[in-house]
Parts: C-alpha cells; sequence; structure tokens
C-alpha cells in the first residue's frame, strides 16, 4: 500500500471519526438544550396554574376552577396535562387534555417515558404536577439523527477523494525526488544532487541532508577512483620495464633456470593484465570515455580469433547483418576479452560466443562448458574481487564487463547456460539509424 493511499485512509478515519464524535454531541447538546426549555416551560406552567386552584364547593378541598384563571388560559401551552395529587401520589384532579387512564395514573406517580413532569409542592400537603409530551422533542432528535446518518457517508467520501487528491498534491514533490534519487543511483552519478525545492519546509530539510550525503559519497568515490587511476598508472611503467627485462633474461639465461624465469614472466603478465583492468575500471567509472559507432560483431570476432589458441574449442555465432551499437571500441574489447578469459579460466576450455540483436537490443552471450553458477553467485558474480569458489584469476574482469556495461546504458547477463555451464554477457542499445 502506497504512503498516500495510507495517507488518505488516516486522514479519512481521522475526520470520519471527529464529524461522528462531533455529531454525537451535538444530538447530545441538543437533546440536553431541548429538555431544558422544557422544563423551562412546564416551571412557567405550574406558576400560571397556580391561578386556576381553588375550593371545591361541595367539601372545600383544593381542585381546578378553570373559570378563576380565564385571563391565563391562552398563556398555557398546548398538550400541558395539569395534575394535582396528594403525597401519596392518588390523582384529585386533572386539567387539559389528560392521556388515557393508565398513563395518567403514571403521570400521578411522576413517572412517563413519553411525558416530561415538572413537580411543584403546595402548602396544604399537595402536589401540583405539570406534563409535557417528549414527541417534539424527540422527533427533533430523529430529523438530526437523519440527517447525520446522510451526511456521515457523504463526509467519508468526500475525505477520501479530496485527502487522496490533495495528498497526492502534496506528495508530488516527494514522488519526484524520488524518482530522480533512483536515476541518479541507476547511473552511479553519486556527485550529482536532487534539486531543493523553493518553500523551506520539511522536504527542503530532507533534500539538503541528502545532498549532503550524496556530495560526500561522492567525494569518497571520487578520491578512490583517484587512488585506483593513478595506482595502475604508476604500476604500469615499471611492470613494463620489468617485462622487458625479463624477456631479455629469458633469452640470455641457461636452460637450467628458464623454467622459474617463465614463471616469473607469466606471474608478471597476470599483474600487468590486473593493472589494466584497474586502468578500464578507473576510465568507465570516471565517465571518461568515448562513443562512436561500433560492430560489436566484428570485436567480438577479432576477440575470439586472438583467444582461440588457448582453447580447446572454441566457436562463435555471429548475425549475417552487422550489428552496430554507440560506444568505446578500446573498453567495449575489454569487456569482451573479459568475459572469454572469464569461460577460459572457468569453462572447462570449451566456449561459444554469440551476438545478435534482438528488439531495440545488442545482446553478447558466452556460454561455456564448466560447472556453471550456483543460485546464490548470481547477485554476485559481477562485483569486484568476488571469486566465489574460483580461485583463478584476479575478480576483477566481470567488474570490468560490468562498469562498461553500466556506462553503455547496458545491462550484464548471468544466468545457467542450455550447455549446462555459466551463461554470461550484456545487452546494449541499438544504435539508433538516423
Amino acid at each position: 500500500m502506497s504512503l498516500r493511499l495510507r495517507l488518505t485512509l488516516l486522514v479519512m478515519v481521522v475526520t470520519t471519526a471527529g464529524f461522528l464524535g462531533s455529531g454525537i454531541l451535538l444530538r447530545w447538546g441538543l437533546e440536553a438544550s431541548l429538555l431544558h426549555r422544557l422544563d423551562s416551560q412546564l416551571g412557567r406552567a405550574t406558576e400560571i396554574a397556580l391561578t386556576l386552584l381553588g375550593p371545591d364547593p361541595e367539601d372545600g378541598s383544593s381542585r381546578f376552577v378553570p373559570e378563576r384563571g380565564l385571563p391565563v388560559l391562552p398563556q398555557l401551552l398546548p398538550g400541558l396535562v395539569l395534575l394535582l395529587v396528594n403525597e401519596d401520589g392518588a390523582l384529585l384532579d386533572a386539567f387539559g387534555r389528560p392521556p388515557n387512564p393508565s398513563l395518567l395514573q403514571e403521570l400521578a406517580q411522576g413517572k412517563s417515558s413519553i411525558y416530561r413532569i415538572h413537580t411543584r409542592p403546595l402548602a396544604d400537603g399537595l402536589l401540583l404536577r405539570a406534563a409535557l409530551p417528549l414527541e417534539p422533542v424527540q422527533e427533533s432528535l430523529r430529523f438530526l439523527t437523519r440527517l447525520l446518518l446522510w451526511i456521515i457517508p457523504l463526509v467519508f467520501l468526500g475525505t477520501l477523494a479530496g485527502a487522496y487528491f490533495l495528498l497526492g498534491r502534496g506528495l508530488n514533490p516527494l514522488d519526484r525526488l524520488t524518482r530522480r534519487a533512483m536515476t541518479l543511483a541507476e547511473q552511479r552519478r553519486w556527485g550529482s544532487s536532487l534539486p531543493e525545492p523553493r518553500s523551506r519546509d520539511e522536504v527542503w530539510r530532507f533534500v539538503r541532508a541528502v545532498n549532503s550525503l550524496l556530495f560526500a559519497l561522492g567525494e569518497v568515490i571520487q578520491s578512490e577512483r583517484r587512488f585506483t587511476q593513478d595506482a595502475a598508472h604508476a604500476l604500469r611503467t615499471p611492470l613494463s620495464i620489468l617485462s622487458g627485462r625479463l624477456e631479455r633474461a629469458l633469452a640470455q639465461a641457461p636452460a637450467s633456470v628458464k623454467p622459474e624465469l617463465l614463471e616469473a614472466q607469466k606471474s608478471l603478465r597476470d599483474m600487468l593484465d590486473l593493472v589494466e583492468s584497474l586502468l578500464h575500471l578507473a576510465r568507465a567509472d570516471a565517465g571518461s570515455l568515448e562513443k562512436r559507432p561500433v560492430f560489436l560483431d566484428t570485436l567480438a570476432f577479432e576477440e575470439s580469433e586472438r583467444m582461440r589458441e588457448a582453447f580447446n574449442r572454441l566457436d562463435w555465432f555471429l548475425p549475417e547483418e552487422p550489428v552496430v551499437v554507440s560506444g568505446d571500441e578500446t573498453a567495449l574489447r575489454a569487456a569482451i576479452r573479459a568475459l572469454l578469459e572469464n569461460a577460459l579460466h572457468h569453462g572447462g576450455g570449451q566456449a561459444s560466443l554469440r551476438v545478435y540483436p534482438q528488439g531495440r537490443q545488442a545482446y553478447l552471450e558466452v556460454h561455456d562448458q564448466g560447472p556453471g553458477l550456483e543460485p546464490g553467485q548470481i547477485p554476485h558474480i559481477f562485483q569486484r574481487f568476488y571469486r566465489g569458489r574460483r580461485s583463478a584469476g584476479s575478480g576483477l574482469g566481470l567488474a570490468l564487463v560490468d562498469a562498461v556495461v553500466r556506462w553503455h546504458g547496458g545491462q550484464v547477463i548471468a544466468g545457467r547456460s542450455p550447455e549446462g555451464g555459466a551463461l554470461l554477457g550484456f545487452a546494449l542499445p541499438l544504435q539508433t539509424k538516423s
């Protein structure tokens, strides 16, 4: 689930819960206000009802005498029920529109679920009760409840759409920065920086921190590249001089020491190959290569011809039409040679080289008949100095292939060959026809 969707759901839940809570508080407040108003009306009604009380002509007991309160009768509320009861709750008299007898008895007892009752004690031990129906209050509350039940889904959907849209607008800068950072990572452009937003907010501080990290990382990588290139340059000259002297010494040496000199010459050549690999790696990492139209099939043929004698068997399969890519010829030759040397060392002396176009890509694959690659080796096979269970080689050949291919905008290939051994190679973009 994306961050945008998670934040949208969070905002939606919080907003809906807040609105629901506000609705509950509103209903509670409205109910309390209506009941308070009803109590005020009932209290005023009991004050007015006192003018309706008078003595009964027969026995002298108190009762309602409407004739005495003719001036105040219009002020009484519609639906008002007035009751005169004794302390035991026995009904003595009633005025207004009394409900059915059973309900009237409940009102006399001061208990009812559908009426609001206000009681006023009188001086002679009697109680004056005023009651109003709760139906208007309940109708208002039911209307508010229905209104909330309609509004809450609308708020839910509106919040969902609005939050998703607004969060998308708000997260767009982060999305652009993420894509930019992924591009820099894929291209290994550690010295570059992310564009800083104009507003100095949390995103701006985050971008500043990332740019500082990229700058520091770029400095470390550039320092490592300079050291590698300088060290390779410094080693190549004395090693070349030493190689020339060793060849002269080998030509003049007696037969008894020639085996030792040949072994030393082989070790020296391995060291020279290592230095050359370091130089090519440094140039590829530094981006100091040049792109020109290159016939990939021709390079593959020439490099395989040079190494053909070292193999027991080396086959190649080339297309009839030229395969042209835009790249640095020297670097591509070094990458092809590194793939062939890897097959020579680990492929049992037999390999095949294949070049073919497919779609917009040019593929170069080297298949050997060695033990192949284990699944755990494939993610690491192109790392520098990684050799796994292999003992031969410096561990830089395939790293050189990876660096050269990445600089050309391609991708390396590693897997198991249909022939049973390892399949290593790369794919480069074909040169577009102008």
